[in-house]
């Protein structure tokens, strides 16, 4: 198993990023391809939401919140395009199909918007 250290920009930025969608993610996010399941902002007691870390580096992440009924993705690229990465943007769009497919009607129009702005 895989873990973002604790001390990576790119960690803390992805954890924020969660946090700003009301998913209570670790402080250290597990890298193994995997959905894991963790708390949201306003219900700390329950899993109602969860996080996939799909590629390291660039740092690409798909996640849910079940509450909120919302999904999208993150995308810390330092600096790279999505455009510059072909590879990158292959993963994302396969994310994209497996949300739509796996969870069409969670997705709010919003975090659609916002993944189909990625690509």
């Amino acid at each position: 198993m895989n873990n973002l250290s604790n001390t990576s920009k790119d960690m803390r930025e992805a954890v924020a990023g969660l946090r700003e969608n009301g998913i209570l993610a670790p402080d250290i996010l597990t890298c193994d391809g995997k959905w894991h399941r963790c708390s949201t902002a306003d219900k700390p007691n329950r899993m109602g939401s969860a996080y996939k870390v799909v590629n390291i580096s660039p740092l690409l992440m798909s996640y849910r919140n079940r509450r909120t009924g919302t999904s999208g993705l993150i995308y810390i690229g330092n600096g790279r395009t999505v455009n510059e990465l072909p590879e990158i943007k292959a993963l994302i769009q396969a994310e994209i199909e497996s949300l739509l497919k796996k969870h069409g009607n969670v997705i709010s129009p919003d975090a659609f918007a916002r993944l189909h702005a990625l690509t």
